[in-house]
């Protein structure tokens, strides 16, 4: 069983990492993974069931376009057409063709579509471009034409509508939705488990988590936070807000399944009597604490934090640059709690 995954642009690694922590996540077994530039092809070793499959496609953050692939064939012309003369009598209903070619200079996207389309055309089959039963979806990359049904698509209006500058309470520098998404979905957490984010800020992390059925808990040290991000997240069912300090969190050891936080950049942030550094080591530990063990989390900063994190206890799994503007790159570290003594 194998499906492809068309990766947004907006990182090199992070869509990839996301796709694979979400089915280690609901325990799928990964026979084959490999890449075709932007498509990530996946054989699963078994087909998931269809409620899993359907939460799973309904998290995915930085992939336009999932398709079960029917075949991977070479990229010339006649061998596209008889892939799509064998998945032909597997489409019944309304259909419509969409290749898009890559880096095939002898290919196009308007031949393939209307060849493949008129090839699939049958007694129980018709095409309509307005609301199709199936798209038939064709990649042509790297001298290879990956045909499939399109099983999910992610509509990038969905996250336009939660932009940081359209919720109620903005402050500049936050996470754009869909990273955001991305990064709890980095965090193999599952619905109504527990995420923390001790630096709450304006809410943007906790609420793509609670959109997804987690069970979110956000501190911040500033009152203004704490009221910005409870008319932020009024659309969530369940969340608990916590004016607070992020280096002693009023919870036990081991509470929290996941922990995604940006911490507070020198310039933006309130700091009492604190410097930076100190600020970022206590709460680094903290987090430690608060996360069960064999569990994940995800921490962005201004800076490089290797030796706080080394120190702490946590086991760096992978490292992500993202850069925002000139003057800005957020790193992303991607640990693991493999003990329980730092």
């Amino acid at each position: 069983m194998m499906y492809g995954f068309e990766l947004s642009g907006e990182h090199e690694k992070l869509p990839e990492a996301e796709i694979l922590a979400l089915l280690e996540t609901y325990g799928v077994k990964v026979a084959k993974i490999s890449r075709l530039n932007r498509l990530l092809l996946v054989t699963l070793e078994e087909r998931m069931q269809p409620d899993q499959f359907s939460e799973f496609l309904s998290r995915i953050a930085l992939s336009h376009i999932v398709i079960d692939v029917f075949e991977v064939v070479s990229a010339d012309f006649d061998t596209i057409r008889d892939a799509a003369s064998r998945m032909a009598p597997s489409i019944s209903g309304s259909y419509a063709v969409d290749a898009t070619v890559w880096d095939e200079e002898d290919l196009t996207s308007t031949e393939l579509e209307r060849s493949v389309g008129a090839l699939i055309n049958h007694e129980s089959s018709w095409v309509d471009l307005e609301k199709p039963d199936t798209i038939v979806k064709l990649y042509v990359i790297s001298k290879r034409c990956v045909i499939g049904r399109v099983v999910h698509t992610r509509s990038k209006q969905e996250f336009t509508e939660r932009a940081p500058k359209r919720r109620p309470f903005f402050a500049p520098g936050v996470l754009k939705p869909k990273i955001a998404r991305a990064l709890v979905n980095l965090c193999h957490i599952k619905p109504y488990e527990c995420l923390v984010d001790p630096f709450v800020g304006t809410g943007g992390i906790l609420l793509e988590a609670g959109l997804m059925g987690i069970r979110v808990i956000g501190l911040d040290a500033q009152e203004k936070m704490i009221t910005g991000a409870s008319r932020n997240l009024e659309e969530l069912e369940e969340v608990d807000l916590i004016l607070g300090d992020a280096r002693s969190v009023p919870f036990k050891n081991g509470s929290a399944a996941g922990v995604v936080t940006d911490l507070p950049y020198g310039r933006s942030s309130k700091i009492k009597g604190e410097s930076i550094d100190s600020l970022y080591r206590d709460a680094i530990f903290e987090i430690f604490r608060l996360l069960k063990k064999g569990r994940f989390a995800v921490i962005i900063s201004d800076k490089p934090i290797d030796d706080i994190i080394k120190k702490s206890g946590f086991l760096v799994i992978d490292e992500y640059s993202m850069r925002i503007h000139r003057s800005m790159t957020r790193r992303i570290y991607f640990l693991k709690k493999d003990t329980e003594v730092p």
